[in-house]
């Protein structure tokens, strides 16, 4: 098995080499960053203008620092705060959240507080500060209240005046990651999954520039019969962070495996139906597009108000469910609507005049040929109205530059649990260094697998190593937006295995360049 691995990835053996010889230079630069900023974690009610005031910076600052946020912030983002002057910055450093009755072993808790942020300040973990802390909650902590932290030693006391990647080094020590891909990337495997290996190396070259580091052990199982040998053999046990399964079986058998494990499973790829059979260490990425209707609806409900609502119903359109969910929650929610025939549209009998209402068209089916069907129809019917758009569904991002264009013209959103935004610095950033390491390897395909396995690594390596099987205490800890993918965690109805039901709705502009903004519910 090992050597089969080992021919199957022997492409990737020099860029392992590259990247252990670039990480002294890494974590340099890195530290450096860190020295020169705060991480701010947004509470419920902050905006970017009253951040700008308690750190006494401005608002430009955090725009600079931070890409996407003059477009808003949302609850749990991590922002980068700018220092002030050194002469504040030494006043800064120095533990203002406690007072001069309190023991250096304590922190009285201060707005704006999270657990997450103690633990880093204290170079501890959130398990550790609940287990000293018995009532304390992760999600929830009071303003005044005093929570206990570990006795102080000199490395504790040290650990203050340490940067960040030297605490997330402390973090990893104590729940040190070690993780199982399973993958069909031997010679015959499909291209997707080898992208979606190297996208996992380039996240954990990124986490180990922050002082996070794992060990990985690949194997190349294309099959359940692959798999259960791993079992039978005991591959699998030494690790705490499973991920893989391309298959219903495969999913299932792994699935089942980790339960009563001291570990987690991460199934990336597979969208299966509602199944009691796993466990809650089970984080299913690719939901059940019947799992994002209630999300989906909520917002589309809230974008409905005050306008015109206008179905298009094609005989066998592909996305009925969708369409019939949403009209249930816009009748619960007294919003009027409009039911148009496909064949009326196309012949642009609409059954409302041309005004300056603002409208929202969306077809039952998101095929490509009958979409534009209805487009050019719009475009006859109200001309360059700019009050006329366009709801539409995930695949439409897939059907080219010039559909975009088209639907960009009309201003329309789409809805997505994926979107990879390549205008984002972030985003360049990526697609730069994957070319650079893959020789010039195209980001391909929605979604985009080298992406999807960098949000992964990203995520759930960074998730262990701070909360180890503790992940679901402080899901509103750890940062979850990825360049792809937003993992926000629910339980379907009856379920005991998490589902990511993360969405984004991407607003298209005349260039065909979509904007994406998350779904907060």
């Amino acid at each position: 098995m090992k050597a089969t691995l080992q021919r199957g990835i022997k492409k990737h053996t020099l860029f392992l080499l590259s990247l252990i010889a670039t990480l002294s230079f890494s974590c340099a630069r890195l530290s450096a960053q860190t020295a020169k900023t705060y991480v701010h974690i947004v509470q419920e009610k902050e905006t970017v203008y009253s951040i700008s005031r308690r750190y006494k910076v401005s608002e430009e600052d955090i725009y600079r620092l931070n890409p996407g946020s003059e477009y808003g912030i949302r609850i749990g983002e991590h922002l980068q705060i700018p220092l002030p002057q050194k002469a504040d910055s030494d006043k800064a450093q120095k533990p203002s959240s406690t007072t001069a009755g309190t023991q250096a072993n304590e922190h009285v808790v201060q707005s704006g507080d999270t657990l997450y942020a103690i633990a880093r300040r204290y170079g501890t973990t959130v398990p550790a500060l609940l287990k000293l802390n018995p009532g304390l909650e992760a999600d929830q902590i009071a303003v005044g209240r005093v929570i206990k932290i570990a006795p102080s030693t000199s490395e504790n006391k040290t650990s203050q005046k340490q940067t960040a990647p030297t605490q997330a080094r402390q973090q990893t020590q104590a729940n040190k990651a070690h993780i199982a891909l399973l993958l069909p990337i031997g010679k015959n495997g499909p291209a997707r999954y080898v992208h979606f290996y190297e996208g996992f190396l380039m996240g954990m070259l990124k986490l180990k520039e922050r002082g996070i580091s794992a060990r990985i052990d690949t194997y190349h199982a294309e099959n359940e019969q692959a798999i259960q040998q791993l079992i039978d053999e005991g591959k699998l046990d030494p690790c705490n962070i499973i991920i893989g399964g391309h298959t219903d079986g495969t999913t299932r058998l792994l699935g089942r495996y980790v339960g009563g494990k001291n570990a987690i499973y991460v199934s990336p790829f597979i969208a299966q139906s509602h199944s009691n059979q796993y466990p809650n260490t089970v984080y299913q990425l690719n939901p059940d597009q019947k799992d994002l209707y209630p999300y989906l609806s909520l917002a589309f409900a809230d974008k409905a108000h005050g306008r015109r609502i206008v179905f298009v119903e094609h005989p066998s359109g592909n996305h009925i469910p969708v369409i019939n969910a949403l009209k249930k929650r816009l009748d619960k929610e007294n919003v009027p609507y409009k039911v148009c025939s496909f064949y009326d549209a196309k012949a642009g009998n609409w059954g409302f005049e041309k005004d300056s209402k603002e409208t929202i068209i969306m077809l039952n089916d998101g095929r490509q040929e009958p979409t534009q069907m209805v487009i050019k129809s719009i475009e006859k019917s109200f001309g360059n109205a700019s009050n006329i758009h366009l709801f539409g569904y995930p695949e439409w991002q897939s059907y080219g530059h010039d559909f975009c264009k088209k639907i960009g013209a009309l201003g329309s959103t789409i809805y997505s649990s994926f979107y990879f935004d390549e205008t984002k610095t972030e985003s360049l950033q990526f697609a730069k260094e994957y070319n650079k390491w893959f020789n010039g390897s195209r980001l391909d395909g929605y979604p985009k697998y080298a992406v999807l396995g960098y949000d992964v690594a990203s995520y759930f390596v960074q998730a262990w190593t701070g909360y180890a099987m503790q992940i679901p205490q402080a899901f509103g800890e750890i940062p979850h937006d990825g360049l792809q993918s937003d993992f926000v965690f629910r339980k379907a109805d009856g379920e005991s295995h998490f589902t990511s039901v993360g969405l984004f709705f991407i607003n298209y502009s005349a260039s065909g360049v979509g904007t994406r903004h998350n779904v907060i519910f």
